[in-house]
């Protein structure tokens, strides 16, 4: 089995239509994933972003309103090679499948810019 850390690109919406939205938070969550090959790690990846956007991310806020997560896509997905000198086992020496191993948050000024994240279109990055 091989190792993957896939990103995940979540975006938070206001969960009314009477109100209109003046920031679209994209969060990029990266997981771990075991997998034989690269199809199934985009599969298994692709599945954790669905059930968090089913999720509806259960007391979740923007601007003080119920929001909920969209699930846009995997932004990025590397497959991780253990350096060669280390003489490390991979199997044995990586946490377990599913684990998210860091989170980011990118806030953008509108839905066309959330939309368009995904197409590598040139974003700056605030990290807080």
């Amino acid at each position: 089995m091989a190792w993957f850390v896939a990103t995940n690109a979540m975006l938070t919406l206001i969960d009314s239509v009477d109100v209109k939205q003046t920031q679209f938070p994209i969060e990029l969550q990266i997981y771990l994933i075991e997998a034989s090959t690269e199809k199934i790690a985009i599969e298994k990846a692709t599945a954790i972003g669905k059930d968090d956007e089913e999720a509806g991310g259960s007391g979740l806020t923007l601007d003080d309103r119920p929001a909920k997560q969209k699930f846009l896509g995997i932004k990025r997905l590397n497959k991780i090679f253990p350096p060669a000198e280390s003489g490390l086992d991979l199997d044995n020496s990586i946490p377990e499948s599913g684990a998210e191993v860091l989170h980011i948050r990118v806030d953008v000024k509108s839905l066309e810019k959330a939309q368009n994240f995904m197409l590598n279109d040139e974003i700056i990055t605030r990290y807080d």
